[in-house]
């Protein structure tokens, strides 16, 4: 049964994005119909990966304007431009994703790492430093240090925490889940009562709705032909851990008491809740392939857990899906591919409301930003979004909260 869907809205917040549309990286925002097109920075430094503050009124942003980079504020019109960090080291924050953006949920205090670039031909760069920073360039705190993965770090719902995965020390081909107080106190190794045979499987997590527990999923070889995926919730304090559901082929993840199990070739995706009731999805079905499957797969979850899933082709068709948290309603969300000749798709980034994506797509060397009315295309599946933005970098948008 098809679920109800709230009227179609406008969205009148802006995007911010870097572009290299004249010549040189710079910060720009614009509406999701591509009217108001600003340059921010106008700048001849590098200036990029620019993140929203919770409030919508201002922006953070790396630049080399100060040869090393740094991280700079500036309001929402681009004015009152600030310097945070001043140490003469490279400084990068963390991935502007869902789960992962650098701002503190109250807007006090930043994510970013440092880390040593050698010049090229030298030794590679040094493992990155975890670090916080108020607003205000005070209170600089070391949260961890090591082999952390730049992508998949995050505070907790209600800022008390903050999440990230790294090596393990003891295994470099495994990694670990940790959760540390936003203060850099007590970090505890959340996969440490895992199995001597189960390591965490992947680089995703999920923070509960209320931030008092955390979930991930596990991997386990049990003996030849018999692998098992086990999704786990663990307490914050690594003393609880609690199976909430199996699979005998690779789980992506689980969600109040729904398994998003992607299979061993993505070929089949499917929905199995806890109930015993499951929902499929066959999302290469539009794909030719004259030899082996090459595909590229991409899913990202909204704030609210609705779940969107790209599909690339052979050919650089990109199709894409839309799904309810459970599963329980899947739908194509258009009846023609986005095209994208010798390219692909660099991201899908959810809009505060749930109600818009922005994806980014390459093709010959142009970046180009398009932005999808969910609810719109939901409806009316024949009509194509037109590219609303080019001379894009990849993985560098950011939708402004509501102000």
């Amino acid at each position: 049964e098809e679920p109800t869907l709230e009227p179609i809205s406008s969205y009148n917040s802006l995007i911010a994005f870097t572009s290299e549309k004249d010549g040189n990286a710079e910060i720009y925002t614009m509406r999701a119909d591509g009217s108001d097109l600003t340059n921010l920075t106008n700048n001849d430094a590098l200036d990029f990966n620019p993140a929203w503050s919770p409030d919508g009124k201002r922006i953070a942003f790396e630049s080399n304007r100060a040869v090393f980079t740094q991280i700079y504020l500036m309001d929402a019109d681009g004015s009152n431009v600030s310097q945070l960090t001043f140490d003469e080291i490279e400084h990068e924050m963390t991935m502007n994703y869902a789960q992962s953006n650098p701002w503190s949920p109250d807007g006090s205090h930043l994510l970013f790492f440092q880390r040593v670039y050698p010049e090229k031909g030298s030794p590679p760069p040094s493992p990155p430093e975890l670090y916080s920073i108020d607003v205000n360039g005070g209170n600089k705190v070391m949260l961890a240090s090591g082999n952390i993965s730049l992508f998949e770090v995050s505070w907790s719902p209600d800022g008390k925490h903050v999440a990230y995965i790294a090596n393990d020390p003891q295994n470099p081909n495994a990694s670990r889940l940790y959760i540390v107080n936003a203060d850099g106190s007590d970090r505890r190794d959340i996969t440490k009562s895992l199995q001597a045979n189960e390591r965490l499987n992947g680089f995703s997590y999920d923070w509960s709705a209320d931030g008092q527990s955390i979930f991930f999923i596990a991997y386990e070889h049990i003996s030849e032909g018999n692998d098992q995926w086990i999704a786990y919730e663990s307490s914050l304090d690594a003393e609880t851990l609690v199976r909430k559901a199996e699979s005998n082929i690779p789980m992506d993840s689980w969600w109040d008491g729904t398994s998003f199990i992607t299979g061993f070739d993505a070929s089949t995706l499917t929905w199995l809740r806890s109930d015993g009731t499951y929902s499929t999805l066959k999302p290469l079905k539009h794909c030719q392939f004259e030899k082996e499957p090459q595909y590229s797969f991409l899913a990202r979850r909204a704030f609210n857990e609705n779940l969107i899933i790209s599909v690339g082709c052979p050919n650089g068709d990109l199709w894409f899906y839309w799904a309810n948290p459970d599963g329980t309603f899947i739908k194509q969300l258009f009846d023609a591919p986005i095209s994208v000749k010798d390219g692909g798709l660099n991201d899908i980034v959810w809009s505060p409301d749930n109600k818009y994506i922005a994806i980014n797509v390459y093709s010959a060397d142009v970046i180009h930003i398009y932005v999808i009315n969910v609810e719109k295309s939901l409806r009316d599946p024949s009509a194509l979004p037109d590219p609303i933005g080019s001379g894009a970098i990849g993985h560098s948008i950011s939708w402004q909260p509501n102000p």
